[in-house]
């Protein structure tokens, strides 16, 4: 039950193979409260459009962070020219992004500061979502690609508790999105 409090979204998107997922979460005190996950397959883009403004108007979303990977580039630069530079971030994924999503999204739940309803679907998603460590040593997160999707809830609800883990802070000097130097060259 929406309480009219601060929102975060996240949005997952797909159409043909996999699913279109936007997921609202109320931030109340430090705890995120699903207050609706929409679930589109093979939805134009125009229905996804509307299907966004229609959850930015029902909802006060004080951020919206969206996967901007491969087809999402052009859905991310229409809901910025919408809702505004400052309130939509685009996440490109990448093995480090997707490690930084996971990892928050793993804390919100161990610190039991997420609240979803019961969900054979979510809870699927979430299971599927499997930690890979390569031969060379580096960590990235995959699930199958099923009937069922490719983890798009757990990916929508990762960027939704990202958006509100993240929101008011100042950008970071060393950021996950671009490579970080010293300032000082030791001697």
């Amino acid at each position: 039950k929406y309480t009219g409090g601060p929102c975060y979204m996240g949005n997952d998107i797909g159409r043909r193979r996999d699913l279109w997922v936007a997921d609202v979460k109320e931030k109340i005190g430090d705890v995120f409260w699903t207050r609706e996950r929409v679930i589109l397959k093979g939805a134009t883009f125009a229905a996804q459009d509307a299907e966004l403004d229609r959850l930015m108007n029902a909802y006060k979303v004080v951020r919206l962070c969206m996967d901007q990977t491969g087809m999402g580039e052009k859905p991310v630069e229409d809901a910025k020219r919408r809702y505004g530079p400052y309130k939509v971030e685009g996440v490109v994924f990448s093995a480090e992004v997707k490690l930084e999503l996971a990892t928050t999204l793993k804390r919100a739940i161990e610190d039991r500061q997420l609240r979803e309803p019961k969900d054979p679907a979510l809870r699927d998603d979430f299971h599927a979502v499997k930690k890979v460590t390569t031969v060379a040593g580096n960590v990235r997160f995959d699930a199958e690609r099923t009937e069922a999707g490719h983890a798009d809830r757990f990916w929508a609800a990762a960027l939704a508790v990202h958006a509100g883990s993240t929101a008011g802070m100042t950008p970071r000097v060393r950021s996950l999105y671009t490579p970080a130097f010293p300032l000082e060259i030791p001697a």
